[in-house]
């Protein structure tokens, strides 16, 4: 799943990121937990993917919750 950032969600996304490597980030959605990958990177570019072991139906319903 790609998410794209405006300039400012970049540099904020970017602040968070880079304080977060090699820990969980959950992704909240009306209060509820929809991911929490792992933070691998400091994500500069105002993009991040998220990947996981998601079959076709999983990724289509979190790209949903995130929109």
């Amino acid at each position: 799943i790609l998410i794209s950032f405006s300039d400012k969600g970049g540099r904020e996304w970017a602040d968070l990121t880079g304080k977060n490597v090699g820990r969980y980030l959950a992704i909240v959605v009306d209060g509820k937990v929809c991911a929490a990958p792992m933070v691998r990177m400091k994500i500069t570019q105002g993009k991040c993917m998220i990947s996981g072991d998601f079959t076709e139906q999983e990724a289509l319903d979190l790209k949903q919750m995130i929109e």
